[in-house]
């Protein structure tokens, strides 16, 4: 069974999509609010992909992904990023790239998770 781990400071937005991929995917999902506990989760979890919003009051989510990538027990993790900053529009539909870095824009469909776990987790 895969193994997503969803960094995102919004509760809602993480509950849904936990559900709809747990429903959808047969992924085993944990959910962290607060990116100053991520790194800890993703050592306990051992995920196989990641989804990282962006934006977060905490810390930025480019930031998490360097400090992700800087750990050795994580650091091959793949990252997809969730942003609201890049629209459907601006972009093609689903998994795109930039600068090396997968994203997702938001408002993201199942269809779009599923698909990137189905890409990216082997």
């Amino acid at each position: 069974m895969k193994r997503i781990l969803i960094i995102d400071d919004e509760k809602d937005f993480c509950f849904f999509v936990k559900k709809n991929l747990e429903e959808e995917s047969c992924c085993s999902v944990a959910v962290c609010n607060n990116p100053n506990d991520a790194i800890a989760k993703a050592k306990e979890f051992h995920p196989d992909l990641i989804f990282l919003d962006v934006m977060m009051p905490e810390m930025d989510g480019g930031d998490l992904a360097e400090l992700l990538r800087a750990d050795p027990e994580v650091q091959f993790i793949p990252i997809v990023f969730l942003t609201a900053l890049v629209t459907k529009d601006e972009t093609k539909k689903g998994l795109n790239i930039i600068k090396g870095s997968y994203f997702l824009s938001k408002p993201v469909t199942t269809q779009e998770l599923v698909s990137a776990v189905n890409e990216l987790v082997k």
